[in-house]
């Protein structure tokens, strides 16, 4: 059965004041951890346009999707679809805003300090001929009626895009737990079918934090996820929190799925 390996990976902005794990030093566990992995579908968050140039210069298969979150230019934090162009081909994306005019860069409109931005893309798999959807998002960090108002736009966003015999994949940095209601919307939306990958496989789990701010701590929230329509099943599914050539690679742990679409749907 053919499977896909996909990634969600929050990879800390470039500029932040991290001292000794700035990315300078670190840019080289990023590396490490991407090459034993191997995404063949990677959503970055925050990441900004030179440690995407970073990531395609070590690995020159993948393709790029996205915008900057303020005005679109490439210098500025994205969250990014890298897809392997070996695999998938692209036949549509674009990017929008979490706002009320979501087509225009930088938009702001519910009280939210940054700009946040969902990227997203219709792939073809050419392996199997078949078509996916993948939406990939960076939720606001402070306020959880924004995430709440993010939360309903994206379902919106997937509904008018994608019928009920599209497969989907939701990637993202949600900044909020399981429990939390933003992110309860996502999985029980009456017009849109979503599972957590990482519970479909590990329901009981409870070390599951994946922000630890370079402590490699598991306690916490799982704020980063990878969510599935039923179209899809589920064969493994991990949060890394190992070290990367002494180093973990960003403040949040990398989540994985390896998926594989079922035929019958």
């Amino acid at each position: 059965m053919t499977e896909l390996a996909v990634m969600s990976f929050n990879i800390r902005y470039g500029e932040a004041p991290d001292a000794e794990n700035a990315w300078s030093f670190r840019k080289d566990a990023v590396i490490a951890m991407l090459a034993e992995h191997r995404p063949a579908l990677l959503g970055l968050q925050e990441a900004m346009g030179y440690q995407i140039d970073t990531i395609r210069n070590a690995f020159p298969q993948y393709g790029f999707i996205g915008r900057g979150h303020l005005t679109g230019n490439y210098s500025e934090e994205h969250a990014a679809i890298l897809f392997d162009q070996q695999v998938l081909s692209p036949l549509q994306h674009d990017t929008f805003w979490y706002a009320d005019t979501p087509e225009i860069p930088g938009s702001k409109s519910w009280g939210n300090k940054i700009p946040r931005t969902c990227s997203w893309a219709q792939f073809l798999w050419m392996k199997t001929e078949q078509t996916f959807r993948v939406y990939n998002s960076h939720w606001d960090h402070e306020q959880e009626a924004l995430r709440e108002k993010s939360a309903q736009q994206l379902l919106q966003q997937i509904s008018r895009q994608a019928t009920t015999k599209d497969p989907v994949i939701v990637l993202g940095d949600f900044n909020c737990g399981e429990s939390a209601s933003a992110f309860r919307q996502l999985l029980t939306s009456t017009e849109l079918t979503l599972q957590d990958s990482y519970r479909l496989l590990h329901p009981n789990a409870t070390d599951v934090g994946s922000f630890h701010q370079f402590t490699g701590a598991r306690a916490g929230e799982k704020i980063d996820a990878i969510l599935v329509s039923p179209h899809w099943q589920v064969k493994a599914a991990e949060i890394i929190s190992s070290k990367f050539s002494q180093r973990y690679p960003s403040d949040h742990f990398p989540v994985t799925a390896t998926l594989s679409l079922i035929q019958s749907l």
